[in-house]
C-alpha cells in the first residue's frame, strides 16, 4: 500500500488515447499497476496474497500434491465494464508464465475458447486440447457471461475445472456478474465456480482516480501537481478507462497549460461538464444496451424488457441532459408527464436497493460520458452543439 492506495503489481497493456501528440503521433501509454484503492482492498489483498506465493508452492513445483487449501481453486472476478477485470486477468497469466514458463499458463476470452474448441474437433486434435488446457497451472478466461449456452463447451468447462482443481491449477474467470448467478452457465459449472473465491470489482474512488492521474500524467512526460490530479480525478467520475481519456484531453491542449495546472484543469472539466448527451443518443445506446428495437420504446409495448429501457431513458434523459417530463415524454410516443414521473421514480428506487440496476445506470453513464467526453477546442459553442443534439 503506498500513500493509503492500494496496488497490485501488475502492470496494464498499453492504451491509445484519441488525441494526438504536438508530432502528431497517438499518445500512448501503460500504468505501473493495477489501483486498486480502498475500494478493492479485499481484491487487492486476494490477489497480492496469489503473487507472494514462495517459489517452491504447489502453482509452480510440478511434481507437488493438490495446492493448499489457502488457495482458491477458482478465483472469479466480476463488475461492470471497464473496472479491471481483463487487466487482472493477463497480468497474472503473464505474471504465471513468467515464474513458471510460457507453457504454465494461458488466457482466452470465451469467445477465444468457443474457437479453439471448434477448431480443434475440425481437425481432430481434441485429445491434444484437452491435455494443454487441463494441465496449465493458471487458466484465464475472460468474459465467461459470453459463453453460448450449449452443452458440449459447458461439459468441456465443467470436466476442465475439475481436471484443473484435482492437479492444483488456478482458475481465474471474469463476467459482468458474479459467476456463481449466470443463468447462461449450466448448474455444473455454476456449482464449481461457486467453491472458489468470488471477488467484485468496485469502479476505483477519489483517491484511485487522482493516482491514476498521476500514473498516466507522469507517462505523458509532464507530471500535474498533486492539487491539479485530485481535482480532476473528483470531476472525472467513472472506471479507469475514463480517467484514461480524460488524461489524453487533457494534455491535447498542451498550449492552453500556462503556469497554473489547477487552473488547467478547472477550464478543461468547464468544457467537458458543456458536452451532454442528448434524448436521441440516449434512446439508442439505452436500446442497444437491452437489446430492444428504438421503435418499441415510442410504442405501446408492455413487455418488461421494454418496460424498463423506456424507464431507464426518463432517468438518464432527467439526469444527463436536464430535459424536461414533457420533451422526454413526446420523444417516447407522447407519454403524458406523470408518467414521465413514475418511471423515473421507479429507477431512482431500484438504483439504492438492486445491484443490477445500478450495475446498468453506471454502465449506462460509462458509455455515454465516453461518447460525448470527445475535445472541443477551446472556442467550441456549447450551446449550439446543445441544440443539434
Amino acid at each position: 500500500m503506498i500513500d493509503g492506495i492500494a496496488e497490485i503489481p501488475l502492470s496494464g497493456r498499453t492504451l491509445c488515447g484519441s488525441s494526438v501528440d504536438a508530432a502528431g503521433r497517438a499518445m500512448r501509454v501503460a500504468v505501473p499497476s493495477f489501483v486498486a484503492g480502498q475500494e478493492n482492498l479485499l481484491l487487492a489483498s486476494a490477489v497480492n496474497g496469489l503473487l507472494a506465493q514462495p517459489a517452491d508452492d504447489p502453482l509452480t513445483d510440478a511434481d507437488a500434491p493438490a495446492a493448499s487449501a489457502a488457495l482458491p481453486a477458482v478465483l472469479a472476478l466480476f463488475g461492470p465494464s471497464g473496472t479491471g477485470k481483463t487487466h487482472l486477468a493477463r497480468g497474472l497469466v503473464q505474471h504465471w508464465q513468467q515464474r513458471c514458463g510460457a507453457e504454465a499458463a494461458a488466457y482466452f476470452t470465451a469467445t477465444d475458447w468457443r474457437h479453439a474448441l471448434t477448431d480443434a474437433i475440425k481437425t481432430n486434435s481434441v485429445g491434444a486440447f484437452r491435455d494443454r488446457v487441463r494441465g496449465l497451472r493458471l487458466l484465464a478466461m475472460d468474459d465467461l457471461d459470453r459463453l453460448p449456452n450449449s452443452d458440449y463447451l459447458q461439459q468441456e468447462l465443467r470436466y476442465t475445472l475439475d481436471a484443473c482443481a484435482e492437479h492444483g491449477g488456478l482458475v481465474v474467470v471474469t463476467s459482468s456478474h458474479a459467476p456463481g448467478t449466470l443463468r447462461s452457465l449450466s448448474a455444473g459449472v455454476r456449482n464449481r465456480l461457486r467453491t472458489g473465491l468470488e471477488l467484485r470489482l468496485a469502479p476505483p474512488g477519489d483517491e484511485s482516480r487522482a493516482q491514476i492521474v498521476r500514473y498516466v500524467a507522469a507517462a505523458l512526460g509532464a507530471a500535474l501537481t498533486d492539487e491539479a490530479a485530485a481535482r480532476l480525478a473528483a470531476g472525472v467520475d467513472g472506471t479507469a478507462h475514463d480517467v484514461f481519456g480524460a488524461v489524453f484531453e487533457l494534455f491535447a491542449d498542451l498550449a492552453g497549460r500556462g503556469g497554473d495546472d489547477r487552473a488547467w484543469v478547472e477550464r478543461y472539466l468547464a468544457r467537458r461538464a458543456a458536452r451532454r448527451p442528448g434524448l436521441r443518443d440516449i434512446l439508442r445506446v439505452v436500446a442497444k444496451y437491452y437489446g430492444v428495437p428504438q421503435k418499441l420504446l415510442k410504442s405501446s409495448s408492455r413487455r418488461q424488457s421494454v418496460v424498463t429501457a423506456r424507464a431507464m431513458v426518463v432517468y438518464l434523459a432527467r439526469q444527463l441532459s436536464r430535459l424536461s417530463y414533457e420533451r422526454i415524454g413526446d420523444a417516447l410516443g407522447g407519454r403524458d408527464h406523470t408518467t414521465m414521473i413514475h418511471s423515473y421514480r421507479k429507477i431512482a428506487r431500484l438504483s439504492a436497493c438492486d445491484p443490477a440496476t445500478r450495475e446498468a445506470i453506471e454502465e449506462l453513464y460509462r458509455i455515454l460520458n465516453f461518447n460525448f467526453a470527445q475535445p472541443t477546442s477551446p472556442g467550441h459553442n456549447a450551446r449550439t452543439e446543445a441544440k443539434t443534439l
